[in-house]
């Protein structure tokens, strides 16, 4: 009896601890979203990136009964701005509603990112990979800026969760999830397709490796020709339901044209320097992946490959883009780091001398000690003591404050606008002629966008009120100046009053 009891002990112990395991990875987002909640000053902050005040104007136009595509001009996949107009019928038209969901997307991420290494790896793997997530550059304001990069990454993460799960355990299923998650994430930035071919290999090498005799045949390409067909139909009709047959020139035209010219700054070069100690460890995982035939190191490896193709190739790559590869960076930096420390932990009291893989597992580790410790202060400037998301301690911009009540002097009644910033138009919940909805530095680069087309558009819409705030414009400056009063100026704002 005494026997047994100890035995009941232990089951009861050992439940415990399972559950603990099972539930330490949604405590430890839940943390971060706590965190983020609290201590990040999102709230009433005005804006993060101008593409916020894009992709708000193309969800509150879409609200109005505009039509993507055909009268709302978009260069973007339409999911993200379906989501949020969806989120605006039932709670509003407000800024912290789409940085809300942005944030939930972010947990979500976080989430399936470290039960993927919890799945092939281990406890400690994703806990390291978490830490080095959440501490890339500017993850805690990408995390509540209504944007669509992180969102899109999130959908990926999610793919390749489900991808892992049928690896494991097989199931068309989890195979039919991960080809829909994939295709809403590609749907709601077109960069995720770089992951089609990689996830497309991973499923041939899976089913190569279940073969009875580990070798390639054609049958092996089967499932990976069945998902990728999968992913290209639910792409196509969900095109076809959220936009129409036409307009799809748009989603390729002005990235295109871009290649061809020369912008000022690859902000996300810089920021892949700023993580370079990262990048190297997760090469290290990248390569040691490859030589024990990792099959989870080996999707992270090719997604960070292509990632760092993609924003080398691209034209521009914004400072916000590159997650495509820090993120699958992180994982890989986690893994390595993990080994390291649980095999330097394994060699216990006999770490001297130093075996050939125990000084590169110390190497590994300081590496990686050093770099958050560069990173960790610079991320801790972003959050605030202050709980500023229930109080405005006062230290904000009022400038941004100060043209919307302009505005709202100038116009009462709320009509529509035509602007540069569209922020503007949709924190007074104006609208905007739709066919300026993404007024950006790439659209007038490339010449998608002219300033005959918004002074065509002023001439149409005739609006009472006109801002500029971002660019320079002459031509169009020179005629708004003969039609309109300037009632405001401080720059770079320019708010004009129609005569």
């Amino acid at each position: 009896m005494p026997d047994q009891g100890l035995s009941l002990l232990g089951g009861a112990r050992l439940m415990k601890h399972r559950r603990i395991e099972a539930l330490l990875p949604f405590a430890v987002v839940a943390a971060f979203m706590l965190v983020i909640l609290l201590f990040l000053p999102f709230r009433f902050k005005f804006e993060f990136d101008p593409d916020e005040g894009i992709q708000l104007i193309k969800a509150f136009l879409y609200t109005k009964g505009y039509a993507l595509q055909t009268e709302i001009y978009s260069d973007q996949p339409p999911v993200f701005t379906v989501v949020l107009s969806t989120l605006f019928r039932i709670f509003g038209p407000e800024v912290l509603v789409a940085r809300l969901a942005v944030l939930a997307f972010s947990c979500l991420l976080l989430t399936a990112g470290a039960h993927y290494l919890k799945l092939f790896h281990g406890q400690l793997h994703y806990l390291v990979a978490l830490l080095f997530l959440i501490t890339l550059p500017g993850y805690p304001e990408l995390s509540v800026s209504a944007m669509i990069g992180l969102p899109s990454m999130s959908l990926a993460m999610v793919s390749v969760l489900a991808l892992g799960v049928w690896h494991r355990r097989s199931g068309r299923g989890w195979l039919l999830l991960s080809a829909l998650a994939l295709a809403l994430s590609t749907l709601t930035k077109a960069f995720s397709l770089i992951l089609m071919p990689i996830f497309a290999l991973a499923i041939v090498a899976s089913v190569v490796k279940r073969g009875a005799e580990g070798r390639f045949s054609v049958r092996a390409l089967w499932p990976a020709a069945a998902w990728l067909g999968v992913v290209i139909s639910l792409q196509l009709v969900l095109l076809l339901a959220l936009i129409g047959p036409t307009g799809w020139d748009q989603l390729i035209g002005v990235h295109l044209a871009a290649q061809d010219e020369t912008f000022e700054a690859r902000k996300a070069v810089e920021a892949l320097r700023a993580t370079w100690p990262m990048l190297l460890l997760a090469l290290v995982g990248g390569w040691r992946s490859l030589v024990r035939r990792s099959w989870s190191g080996l999707v992270l490896t090719g997604w960070l490959i292509l990632g760092l193709v993609a924003l080398f190739v691209n034209q521009p790559a914004w400072w916000h883009q590159h997650i495509l590869a820090t993120i699958p960076a992180a994982m890989l930096a986690g893994i390595t780091v993990a080994d390291c420390l649980l095999y330097l932990r394994g060699r216990g009291k006999t770490l001297w001398p130093p075996d050939r893989r125990a000084a590169l597992s110390l190497l590994g580790i300081l590496v990686a000690v050093g770099y958050l410790a560069f990173r960790i202060p610079g991320h801790l400037e972003a959050y605030k003591a202050k709980l500023p998301n229930l109080v405005d301690d006062g230290e904000l911009r009022v400038r941004d404050y100060e043209v919307l009540a302009a505005m709202a002097k100038a116009d009462p009644e709320g009509g529509l606008i035509v602007t540069d910033r569209p922020m503007f138009a949709f924190r007074s919940e104006r609208e905007i002629p739709p066919e300026l909805a993404v007024f950006s530095r790439k659209m007038l680069s490339t010449g998608w966008l002219t300033e005959d087309e918004v002074i065509a558009a002023i001439r149409r819409y005739d609006p009472r009120v006109v801002l500029f705030g971002r660019f320079d414009l002459p031509k169009v400056r020179s005629f708004v100046q003969g039609q309109y009063e300037l009632i405001y100026a401080y720059y770079p704002f320019r708010l004009y009053l129609r005569e």
